[in-house]
């Protein structure tokens, strides 16, 4: 199976007794998180991933919300508690929510284009990549581009983010990238599920 992508753009806030009535389908851990963020918008994107990932998994595996019981690893990868071929990631940046599910290891990044900085980049990427960048039209929009590629592999693997670094190795997984607007969202996933 392909992964399958969620996608919400919030619009406006989640008004109060909604935000509390949908946090009621939360699991206990998770909504201690939601209303610990800081800002409104942060915690109904937040919320909206859950209940989307949620949405999602009932969608493609028929397995009913209420049933599901969504956990995370020491690294903070969500996962379905005694479901082995169920897989699923989520994002959020700004007011954009995806979710991608699917029967394979996965993982997702979505992130308005933020303005490029060698400083930064230089962490993360290869000097060829930063060439690549760097010659772009746009290197602001390359840089984003690979960043999400970065990031969704690192959420794929569940091992955190200090693992995102020059050395990923990027060519061994299936990747696709969709860019709209100002908004980029790469999704990666492991054929062979080598866990």
């Amino acid at each position: 199976m392909k992964p399958h992508i969620f996608f919400l753009s919030l619009n406006q806030e989640i008004e109060p007794s909604r935000f509390t009535f949908l946090l009621s389908f939360v699991r206990e851990d998770k909504r201690k998180r939601i209303l610990g963020q800081k800002g409104k918008r942060n915690a109904d994107t937040m919320l909206v991933g859950e209940l989307l990932a949620m949405y999602g998994i009932q969608k493609i595996f028929g397995i009913p919300m209420r049933e599901q019981k969504i956990d995370c690893g020491e690294k903070g990868k969500p996962f379905l508690v005694n479901r082995n071929r169920v897989f699923f990631n989520i994002s959020h940046s700004e007011n954009c929510v995806a979710v991608v599910v699917c029967d394979k290891r996965v993982g997702i990044d979505i992130q308005h284009i933020v303005p490029y900085r060698y400083s930064v980049a230089k962490r993360i990427c290869t000097q060829e990549e930063l060439l690549e960048i760097e010659k772009g039209k746009d290197p602001s929009a390359e840089f984003t581009k690979l960043w999400t590629r970065k990031e969704a592999l690192v959420k794929m693997k569940g091992c955190g983010m200090r693992m995102m670094n020059p050395d990923l190795a990027m060519n061994e997984y299936d990747f696709f990238t969709i860019h709209r607007r100002k908004i980029y969202l790469s999704v990666v996933w492991d054929e062979t599920n080598s866990c």
